[in-house]
């Protein structure tokens, strides 16, 4: 007679037939009772205990929106993420990226600025190719990437590679800062609010759409 018991038990098992299951990815961002508080005459509290998750999708970008009043710490979260001072580090609490405590701000990680700088004597191409020039990358290829970024943000490269941004739209401007960013490859970008927050965020999700990217972008609004 046959021994069901035993069939049944964990030592029965053929190890070779079983799958493996892959670890689960550490998620983007993490916050565990976050608290920033400034220090001075009259301390001043600008998050307290926050707490979230912004689980690891590799296979897709994300576009993720912190939401709330003026004044509430919105873009204290984004610029804790960023590992930007004076909001980084936080007083309290833990903030992780990737499964690891953030670090000053890194390569891993883009911010576009609310104003959108850019160098008023440098043209659209030049703006774009800015990262590369300080990473030492030759002045071929990083025209080469910074023609395909044109592009890829919904630029013309006939038209407006060679523009100043004088000569740029509001969204035409965004565009720039937004390729400026991308390509130096982070997996996260940053970008607080506008004085036209809706439209700028559409302006943006469009044109992060148009890259096909599998990045994580975090956009602040009232």
């Amino acid at each position: 007679m046959q021994n069901n018991d035993a069939i049944n038990t964990p030592a029965a098992v053929n190890s070779e037939s079983v799958t493996s299951v892959p670890a689960t990815l550490a998620p983007v961002v993490e916050f565990h009772n976050v608290t920033k508080t400034y220090d001075g005459a009259k301390p001043f509290t600008a998050i307290k205990n926050v707490s979230f998750t912004i689980p690891d999708h590799p296979t897709h970008g994300e576009f993720v929106c912190v939401l709330g009043p003026s004044g509430c710490g919105k873009s204290t979260i984004l610029r804790l993420i960023a590992g930007l001072s004076p909001q980084y580090p936080q007083s309290t609490g833990e903030v992780k990226i990737f499964g690891k405590p953030v670090q000053p701000s890194s390569a891993d990680r883009g911010m576009v600025f609310q104003d959108y700088t850019s160098f008023d004597h440098r043209t659209v191409l030049n703006n774009i190719a800015f990262g590369l020039e300080c990473r030492g990358v030759s002045l071929q290829e990083r025209t080469e990437l910074a023609m395909e970024w044109i592009g890829k943000v919904g630029l013309s490269r006939d038209k407006d590679a060679h523009k100043y941004p004088h000569q740029l739209s509001g969204g035409m401007r965004q565009r720039v800062a937004i390729a400026r960013t991308l390509i130096l490859n982070p997996r996260t970008l940053r970008r607080p609010r506008s004085r036209n927050a809706a439209g700028n965020a559409r302006s943006a999700a469009e044109a992060l759409g148009r890259t096909k990217s599998e990045r994580i972008f975090y956009h602040a609004r009232h």
